[in-house]
């Protein structure tokens, strides 16, 4: 009976390597070289149970295809661990793992465990309950691993907006392999209720993250201003993150759909887009812009500091095909005229004393409206172009006055005129 045993080991082995080259295809029987493999499995198994010996022949099977999950998970570069101790992880161990999670668990649930299914129903196909013992205690660790690792990432994302992408890698891959969890192993299956779970609480982190994200922009309360009505600091970093978030846009669909298929109270926006979340966000970063404008004395600064940071906000989508597709033109083209806006209410407040005035005072109205536009920052080229070409409609009409002073904008990255 050990030769038995041993040779049944070597088949099982054979089968490892074929899997391994073709990917999982042999497992199933799908290949000729694999085929026959197989059919030699069945004989042995089927001598072994014929001669008293289902114990050893079960025991030796489970021991076996047990191992080779172990190999598939380590060359998809994911480590096995204890999955009972996964609560005891910190997030930098978790964030080391979910990239290779996704990996593993793509192919294990959506591939290997369909060939492990097929193998065993071709082995033990004479006993229904033997079939699914095996293939349980086959599975159940691993399945587990894979899981432990999203509930420990999920748990520990603590809407920290830092982790909400990884908590969104989980998602996707999750809605993407759950089909198959099901299909494999049964939607009354704990594997399966547990990652029926770990999807309704990475959607309901994603979204509390979120709304955290939103909230921390409405209350950021630096007085600090942006020297010379330029790009603020909130403006880049909101910016920035939604260019990354973007890439995310289906996600945020699904999980924002979540919110209405479960009749949460507040979806986070009132607006049917299925890219509401960003579109809302980049509505709460400008509003919370505009109202940072009270922080200036001068009225022209506060209408340039706008004009900078609408046109930042539009250069930022127009950069990202992403972005620009869930916001749309209509959006940017109403923007960008917002911004140019800004830059006429700029210019006509900074120089309506001097257009106003006359005499022997005019000219030094005049050099003090220059001389306050030094301080001038425009966010880039273009915008100092804007407001340049404004400026100089408005001395055109001085120029009856002969009035020499030199208008002069300096920007970042801008050369003085």
């Amino acid at each position: 009976m050990r030769r038995l045993e041993l040779e049944l080991e070597l088949l099982l082995l054979a089968v490892h390597d074929d899997a391994i080259d073709g990917g999982g295809i042999a497992v199933a029987g799908h290949d000729v070289q694999g085929a026959g493999v197989i059919h030699r499995i069945c004989v042995v198994v089927e001598v072994m149970m014929a001669a008293g010996y289902g114990m050893e022949c079960v025991s030796t099977f489970k021991s076996s295809r047990a191992e080779f999950a172990g190999i598939v998970h380590h060359l998809l570069g994911f480590s096995l661990s204890q999955h009972a101790h996964f609560h005891k992880l910190t997030w930098d161990d978790v964030d080391g793992k979910v990239q290779s999670w996704r990996t593993a668990a793509g192919f294990m649930f959506s591939v290997a465990l369909s060939g492990e299914r097929m193998l065993c129903h071709r082995v033990f196909a004479a006993d229904k309950a033997v079939v699914d013992n095996v293939f349980a205690s086959i599975t159940s660790d691993h399945a587990a691993d894979l899981l432990a690792v999203t509930e420990a990432a999920v748990a520990r994302t603590l809407r920290v907006l830092e982790r909400l992408l990884h908590v969104l890698d989980v998602h996707a891959t999750l809605d993407e392999i759950l089909p198959a969890i099901m299909c494999v192993l049964g939607d009354k299956s704990e594997v399966a209720t547990r990652a029926t779970a770990a999807l309704r609480n990475a959607g309901e982190a994603a979204r509390a993250t979120l709304a955290s994200f939103e909230k921390a922009i409405q209350k950021v309360t630096s007085k600090a201003i942006a020297p010379g009505g330029s790009v603020h600091p909130l403006t880049g970093y909101v910016m920035n993150y939604l260019v990354f978030l973007a890439n995310y846009d289906d996600t945020l669909a699904r999980v924002n759909q979540e919110t209405h298929t479960a009749g949460s109270a507040r979806a986070l926006s009132d607006s049917p887009s299925s890219s509401n979340a960003i579109a809302r966000l980049v509505s709460v970063l400008l509003r919370k812009l505009d109202a940072m404008t009270g922080r200036y004395r001068s009225p022209a600064l506060r209408s340039l500091f706008m004009a900078n940071n609408t046109h930042y906000v539009v250069k930022k989508v127009r950069g990202s095909g992403k972005l620009e597709g869930i916001l749309g033109e209509d959006w940017m083209e109403t923007r960008t005229a917002e911004a140019r806006g800004h830059v006429d209410a700029c210019v006509r407040v900074a120089w309506r004393d001097v257009l106003v005035g006359s005499g022997e005072g005019a000219d030094s109205v005049a050099r003090g409206a220059v001389g306050a536009q030094r301080t001038w920052v425009a966010a880039d080229d273009k915008m100092g172009d804007v407001v340049r070409a404004a400026t100089a409609a408005a001395r055109q009409i001085l120029a009856v006055r002969r009035c020499d002073a030199i208008v002069c904008v300096s920007p970042q990255r801008l050369p003085q005129t």
